[in-house]
C-alpha cells in the first residue's frame, strides 16, 4: 500500500521514509548509503515511530514495560566477567564503566549487534536490571563510542592493567589481523597486500593473547598497509610489556628493542642463519607421532632454534621439482633442499629442543581464538567511519571478546563443545527467561526449559 500525501505531510524526525506496514504508517530511519552499481543506494534502519491520528509518535512512547527478559546468557556471561567491570570502574568510573561493560556484553550475546539495535537488546536483557536507566539509542551510543576514542589514553591504562597481572612465567602470542574497512573519512584504511588483491581497503589490529588464561589481553588499530614489523615496536612501547615471554609471527621481530622474553620464527633465507649453520641438523626430536631433526645455535647472545618436518621437507621437495623442472640447477637445489620444511626460532631464553619447539606449538591457541573472534563473535568487520569511532569501537570489541572467551572457556570446561557449537549454546541460555512476577514486585519467575536446557544450565551452575 502506497503512502498517502498527507501522511507524508506529517512532521517527522529528519533522514526518515514513511512505509506502511499493514494498515500502519511506519516511520523508518535513514542510517546511510552503500554503493552498489556505482549508484549510492539509501540503507533503511529500524522502526522509530508511526504517523497516528495525524502525528509523529516516537516508538518509545509506546513501548509496554518489560516483564520478561533473556537470564540465561546474561547470567553466566556475568556470573564469568563482572570483574571485567570492576577493573573497567577503577578506570572509567561507575556510570562510563557500566555503559562500557553492558554495549560490550550485548555484543557478546547478540552476535553482529548494530548500533540502532543495541536499545532494544538492552531492553530485552536481564543486564537492564543488573545495570540500570542506561540510554542505548543510535545517537547516544555513537556518541559514546566517539568519546572513547578521544580519550583513548584511558583504554590504554585498562589494556596496560590487564598486562601488568602477567609474571615471569606468562607466554603472550601477539599476533596481526585486517579488517576490511573501505572508508573515505578515517586516515586508518588503507590497502594492505591481500587488500589490493580483493579490491578492498582495511585496517589493522595487533593483539596480544595470554595461552594460560585463553584470553585476549589487549589490542590496537593501525592503518590496513602497516606491516606487522612496523607497527610491533609501537604496540610493545604503548602497552608496556614488562613480564612473560612474547610469542610473535614470522616477519614480527627479529628480538631487537625487546626487553623481555621472546621466541619469533625467522625468514628461511636470512644470511645469519648460515653463518651459524643451523640447516645442518644434527638431533633427532619425535613429537606428536613427527619426525623432526633439529638443531640449537647460540649467537650474540641469542639461542636458535632449528627444526626441519621430514614430511613437511619430503612434499616441499617434491612440489619444487615440479615447479622447476626444466630449469633444474644441481648448486642452487643443493642449498634450497637443506631448508626445505625447516623453521628456525631466535629467542633470549635458553631452552631445550623441545621446549622450545613446544613453546611455540601452544601459539596455535591464538589461531583459534581469532576464529571464534571473527566467526561467532562477528567482530571482524568495521562500521564506524572517523578516527575516533574506529579507537572506540574496537576498545568495545575488546571487552566484548574478553567477555566471550570466558564464556567459551566456561563451555570447554564443561566439555559443552563436545555436543554444541558456541552459537547453539547462546540460543538455549537466551530461552532461559525470567518473568516479573505480577503479585511480587521484586522477584522474577524462570521459564519452563526442555530436557537439553535443564542440563546445559545445571552443568554452568545458573
Amino acid at each position: 500500500m502506497a503512502v498517502s500525501d498527507e501522511l507524508k505531510k506529517v512532521p517527522r524526525p529528519v533522514n526518515t521514509i514513511c512505509k506502511m506496514i499493514g494498515d500502519k504508517c511506519a516511520v523508518i530511519q535513514r542510517i546511510g548509503c552503500k554503493r552498489i552499481d556505482g549508484k549510492n543506494v539509501p540503507v533503511n534502519g529500524p522502526v522509530i515511530g508511526h504517523i497516528i491520528n495525524g502525528k509523529y509518535v516516537a516508538k518509545e512512547s509506546l513501548k509496554l514495560e518489560m516483564s520478561m527478559k533473556d537470564y540465561g546468557d546474561f547470567s553466566l556471561a556475568y556470573k564469568c566477567s563482572s570483574t571485567v567491570l570492576d577493573d573497567l570502574k577503577t578506570v572509567y568510573g561507575l556510570e562510563n564503566a557500566n555503559k562500557i561493560y553492558a554495549i560490550s556484553l550485548l555484543r557478546a550475546l547478540n552476535p553482529n549487534l548494530k548500533d540502532y539495535q543495541i536499545q532494544d537488546a538492552y531492553d530485552e536483557s536481564f543486564v537492564s536490571e543488573t545495570i540500570k536507566d542506561l540510554a542505548l539509542s543510535k545517537s547516544s551510543v555513537s556518541t559514546f563510542i566517539e568519546s572513547l576514542g578521544k580519550d583513548y589514553a584511558k583504554a590504554l591504562l585498562y589494556m596496560q592493567n590487564r598486562i601488568n597481572t602477567n609474571d615471569k612465567n606468562s607466554r603472550i602470542a601477539i599476533d596481526g589481523m585486517l579488517k576490511t574497512n573501505n572508508s573515505r573519512i578515517n586516515s586508518l584504511s588503507e590497502f594492505s597486500y591481500k587488500g589490493r588483491i580483493k579490491s578492498s581497503k582495511d585496517i589493522s589490529i595487533i593483539m596480544a593473547f595470554d595461552i594460560a588464561s585463553k584470553e585476549i589481553l589487549c589490542s590496537l588499530p593501525y592503518t590496513g598497509n602497516t606491516v606487522d614489523f612496523t607497527s610491533f615496536p609501537d604496540f610493545l612501547d604503548k602497552m608496556h610489556i614488562e613480564n612473560g615471554t612474547i610469542i610473535g609471527d614470522k616477519g614480527m621481530s627479529d628480538g631487537k628493542n625487546v626487553n623481555v622474553g621472546f621466541l619469533f620464527p625467522l625468514k628461511r633465507n636470512l644470511k645469519l642463519l648460515e653463518q651459524i649453520d643451523i640447516y645442518s641438523m644434527n638431533s633427532v626430536m619425535e613429537y606428536k607421532e613427527k619426525t623432526i631433526m633439529c638443531k640449537k645455535a647460540s649467537h650474540e647472545n641469542k639461542f636458535y632454534y632449528g627444526y626441519q618436518d621430514l614430511q613437511r621437507a619430503s612434499k616441499e621437495k617434491i612440489d619444487f621439482m615440479k615447479r622447476n623442472k626444466n630449469k633444474l640447477n644441481e648448486i642452487d637445489f643443493r642449498k634450497k633442499e637443506k631448508r626445505f620444511g625447516t623453521v628456525v626460532y631466535v629467542s633470549n631464553q635458553d631452552l631445550t629442543l623441545k621446549e622450545a619447539y613446544q613453546m611455540y606449538e601452544e601459539r596455535w591457541e591464538i589461531e583459534l581464538v581469532y576464529k571464534f573472534y571473527k566467526n561467532e563473535l562477528l567482530l571482524s568487520s568495521v562500521r564506524e567511519h572517523n578516527d575516533y569511532s574506529i579507537y572506540g569501537s574496537e576498545f568495545i570489541n575488546l571487552i566484548s571478546s574478553i567477555i566471550g572467551c570466558k564464556m567459551k572457556n566456561e563451555f570447554e570446561k564443561h566439555q559443552l563443545f563436545d555436543n554444541y557449537t558456541f552459537g547453539e549454546l547462546l540460543k538455549i541460555l537466551k530461552r532461559y527467561k525470567k518473568i516479573k512476577d505480577p503479585k511480587l514486585s521484586n522477584e522474577w519467575i524462570g521459564t519452563s526449559q526442555t530436557k537439553k536446557g535443564k542440563e546445559v544450565i545445571g552443568l554452568l551452575g545458573i
